[in-house]
C-alpha cells in the first residue's frame, strides 16, 4: 500500500463514521477495518437476507469476508486479508479486527506498516 492510500485509510478508521463489527466486510452498519477501505474506495455490495453485503469478484463469484481479487490492485493491497508477516503478530488487517483491535490501533498499525501491506 503506498503512504497516501494508508493516510486516507486510516483517517477514515478514526473519522467515527464507521461503526466496528467484525467477521465481515460490512453487514447492515457495521464494518471490519478492510470493510471501511471498501466503503471509502467507492466499492459497494448487495445485501443477503441477513444484512451481509455480498461484494462482486469480478469472476461472477462474490465475497463477504475478504477484498475481492479484482480491488486489490486498486486498494493497495497484496492479498485479500490484508496479510503480512511478522512474529508474534495476528497475520492480517482481518485478524487484527476480528481479534478485537480497535480501529484507532488498526490505524496505527497500517500507518506505521503500509509497505508491508
Amino acid at each position: 500500500m503506498i503512504k497516501e492510500q494508508a493516510e486516507v485509510f486510516a483517517a477514515a478508521l478514526r473519522s467515527g463514521k464507521y461503526t466496528q463489527g467484525t467477521h465481515y466486510l460490512q453487514c447492515k452498519d457495521r464494518y471490519c477495518g478492510l470493510g471501511v477501505l471498501l466503503a471509502i474506495n467507492g466499492i459497494t455490495g448487495t445485501p443477503d437476507g441477513d444484512g451481509v453485503m455480498a461484494f462482486s469478484d469480478g469472476c461472477g463469484g462474490s465475497a463477504r469476508c475478504s477484498i475481492p481479487r479484482c480491488y486489490r490492485e486498486k486498494l493497495g493491497l497484496s492479498t485479500d486479508l490484508g496479510e503480512f508477516a511478522g512474529p508474534g503478530e495476528p497475520r492480517s488487517l482481518s485478524g487484527m479486527n476480528d481479534q478485537g483491535a480497535s480501529f484507532d490501533e488498526i490505524a496505527d498499525f497500517v500507518l506505521k506498516n503500509y509497505e508491508r501491506l
